[in-house]
């Protein structure tokens, strides 16, 4: 069955995957609008 945005299509995608004791870089990276997709931070 799935959901609406399975159904729609629509995808998410992930623009950088960054260590926890990064995430300032990738804060300052949406900040600074150099990101278009998400971030994952990680243990």
């Amino acid at each position: 069955m799935g959901t609406r945005v399975d159904r729609a299509g629509i995808s998410s995608e992930i623009e950088l995957e960054l260590p926890v004791e990064k995430a300032p870089d990738g804060f300052r990276a949406t900040k600074n609008g150099d990101v278009a997709g998400k971030i994952v931070f990680s243990r």
